[in-house]
């Protein structure tokens, strides 16, 4: 990768090794020809020292004849005078990193103990060689390695171990007789062999899933979908940031990016024969969109894929205190290996309203990374008038030559007597469109969205050509909501203030008007229409969609859903 393409985030001391590494195996590429000795003990000091033996790995992975490269390193290394036998790791990590990829396991735990042998102390040469014993299930040996490499008490590994150190609950007791009859404690006779049960191990092994993810030859992989979820360049900070903090980036990775498929055949031989079985049980199972139907209290929950219209029971404790029916859930259900199913990463929690378009993709058979990106890419929701405008609160003051004639034109226009304080445009079911009032000598215009003030912005521009904008001003409902509630000091004083009844007034008129408009996902009919034909259910779903929203993301504007039902002879 040229230096210009460096990830964004690397230091300055980060970057200049990456360019002098770049450097170097370009003039190996063009001319098979390495650097001096002494500048390539530099550049092993240099990646040790940095910690970018991870980023540069990809390199000799992709490249085999990189491997005499690396030959030259661990020569130049070995004859210079600087602590050579902790920089002999250098070269032989990254040699360790081809044989990983090539799934030569045999090659890469010698390489990784003869890294071990010249530097004891290399934290990564530790952590590999603990992985390998984690994956294989010997967690007494993983967990001492683990802590030798420096990892925190908190860290993910050394968690998902400590259920494995002591022998299963259903032995005769750690410090009891072994059964055996050999005189020694259970502890340090036959409870070092003994098993858990599958589906008390089925958690660690989608951890091995998520540390192998983690490697360095799956960088690649992790900052794709990590880009894809931060909707960016997988080289951005913003995919990295992705890739290390969200769970979801490894669970798309995993299943539907290869990885899972990758580890089996790269680590398969590794793991006991159960765990083999169930991970490749769980190749190929799809995220599911789930409807919660009823939640099972310190149990988990009963919800329905709205895909197949399957329901599921779900074992989760913590999310039966999280979710509450009728959310919408984004998750990967997989069998622990008791033909139970649990999310080994938590779910997304998807807004009802946007039930209908993913359904839509997953019936057309979206791509994973299609799906992905339709839940986590960050959009600005967008709240809509009757007409379907973007609802945005607009203001606009002018400057008029002859007030009251010109107030008299637009009263005229506009079908409203001209000794009203405030004169509606209204849409042909008496929508009120924008209004017009006077004040401090001017003409205030205002509306609920851009396009119904360039209307009766050109209204009053027809009828008095002379009239000067003086400003005017764009405001979102979610911004104006926030801003009332929040900071009502925050708006000029010279704009209207509004109090929380006349919110609740909005709404009231609004949710009256609702009743009676045409609805484009009721097929155009009113609410009271689809009450009594065939997009009744159709009706059920909207009000539900309401309340949930609502439920979860209340506003000052927000509707009364049971009077509604009740007004259209809907049961809650």
């Amino acid at each position: 990768m040229p230096p210009e393409q460096a990830p964004s985030w690397f230091t300055e001391a980060q970057r200049e090794v990456w360019t002098r590494w770049t450097a170097a195996i370009a003039q190996w590429r063009q001319a098979h020809e390495a650097p001096s000795g002494e500048d390539l003990a530099d550049l092993a000091e240099g990646l040790d020292v940095q910690e970018l033996l991870g980023f540069v790995a990809p390199d000799v992975i992709a490249e085999p004849s990189l491997g005499a490269f690396l030959g030259a390193m661990e020569d130049a290394v070995a004859a210079s005078d600087r602590t050579p036998g902790r920089l002999l790791a250098v070269p032989r990590l990254l040699r360790a990193s081809v044989a990983e990829a090539r799934g030569d396991m045999p090659s890469y735990r010698a390489l990784l103990e003869s890294a071990l042998e010249a530097d004891p102390d290399n934290r990564e040469a530790l952590v590999d060689l603990a992985d390998l014993h984690a994956i294989a299930g010997e967690a007494l040996e993983a967990d001492r390695l683990y802590r030798r490499g420096g990892l925190p008490p908190d860290s993910d590994e050394l968690k998902a171990l400590e259920p494995f150190l002591h022998p299963p609950a259903d032995g005769p007791g750690r410090n009891r007789p072994c059964p055996c009859g050999s005189g020694k404690k259970y502890k340090v006779c036959h409870g070092r062999t003994a098993v858990h049960p599958l589906e008390q191990r089925a958690r660690w092994l989608w951890t091995k899933l998520c540390m192998f993810a983690q490697r360095s030859p799956q960088r690649a992989d992790l900052l794709h979908w990590g880009g894809v979820l931060a909707g960016a360049e997988p080289g951005s900070s913003e995919a990295a940031r992705q890739a290390l903090g969200n769970p979801m980036v490894h669970d798309f990775a995993i299943v539907d990016g290869g990885l899972l498929a990758k580890f089996l055949t790269v680590m398969g031989e590794l793991l006991p024969a159960d765990e083999l079985a169930l991970a490749q049980s769980w190749e190929g199972r799809p995220m599911r969109l789930l409807e919660v139907r009823r939640v099972l209290p310190m149990r988990g929950i009963v919800a329905t894929d709205l895909l197949t219209r399957e329901e599921l029971e779900i074992a989760d404790r913590r999310l039966s205190r999280e979710v509450e029916p009728r959310d919408v859930l984004l998750g990967r259900p997989l069998d622990d290996g008791s033909r139970t199913l649990r999310l080994q990463t938590s779910p997304a929690l998807v807004p009802r309203t946007s039930r209908a378009r993913l359904l839509e993709l997953l019936r057309a058979g979206g791509a994973p990374r299609e799906l992905a990106a339709a839940v986590f890419v960050p959009v600005r929701p967008i709240v809509q008038t009757t007409g379907g405008e973007e609802m945005v609160f607009c203001t606009a003051r002018y400057d008029v030559p002859a007030l009251d004639q010109t107030w008299g034109l637009m009263a005229g226009r506009l079908d409203d007597d001209p000794e009203l304080t405030t004169l509606h445009r209204l849409s042909e079911d008496d929508t009120v469109l924008g209004t017009v009032s006077r004040r401090a000598g001017r003409l205030v215009l205002e509306t609920n969205a851009v396009e119904r003030l360039r209307a009766l912005q050109a209204i009053l521009l027809e009828v008095d050509p002379q009239a000067r904008l003086v400003d005017e001003s764009m405001e979102p409902l979610d911004a104006l909501a926030d801003r009332a509630s929040d900071d009502p000091d925050a708006a000029e004083a010279d704009q209207p203030q509004l109090r929380p009844e006349d919110f609740a007034a909005m709404a009231r008129r609004y949710q009256d008007r609702w009743l009676d408009d045409s609805i484009p996902v009721l097929g155009g009919e009113t609410p009271r229409q689809a009450a009594r034909s065939s997009r009744r259910e159709d009706l059920i779903a909207l009000l539900d969609d309401f309340e949930w929203q609502q439920r979860r993301s209340p506003t000052p504007f927000d509707m009364d859903v049971d009077g509604l039902r009740r007004e259209l002879g809907i049961e809650g």
